[in-house]
């Protein structure tokens, strides 16, 4: 069997061209983030500077105000940082992708949510589109609306 020059050219530019997607962060899908309670989620960590949040992402954004908090709404990304006196103090996953060390993501049925991450110390709140559970002393919350988490919230744990 024979091949040519340009044949052997185009299967190694093939090669070379998936070597630099899979080595590319964000080329071969979306970033598994790691959620950590009380810490943040991925790069985002609580306390950082309000003005990292777009670097440390790579996106530019238009921050909003609400009150007294400023808002950096991530949707492609699943994540929201909130800010308060110019310091990240709340941050939001919606994305399947984005799990805790347990495992737990959105998409999952509500009680995995609680079960496994709050220790049996459980607030709630109405949202517009569900209810959040609130673990007050784990640094978490978890939106939930038709029986599985929309969304998982990091804040700095209350004090016992």
């Amino acid at each position: 069997m024979r091949t040519n020059r340009r044949g052997s050219i185009s299967v190694t530019l093939c090669v070379m061209v998936l070597m630099v997607m899979v080595a590319l962060p964000g080329a071969a899908g979306p970033a598994r983030l790691t959620i950590i309670p009380g810490v943040g989620i991925g790069p985002l960590t609580l306390g950082m500077r309000a003005g990292q949040v777009p670097r440390v992402l790579r996106k530019e954004v238009t921050p909003k105000v609400s009150g007294d908090r400023v808002i950096y709404d991530f949707p492609t990304l699943g994540l929201t940082a909130w800010a308060s006196d110019d310091h990240v103090v709340r941050v939001r996953s919606k994305h399947a992708f984005h799990k805790t060390a347990a495992g737990i993501h959105p998409g999952q049925i509500w009680s995995d949510g609680i079960l496994g991450m709050c220790g049996g110390m459980v607030l709630t709140s109405e949202l517009s589109a569900g209810v959040e559970f609130s673990c007050p002393f784990a640094g978490i919350s978890f939106e939930v609306n038709n029986g599985r988490i929309t969304g998982i919230a990091v804040t700095r744990p209350a004090r016992r």
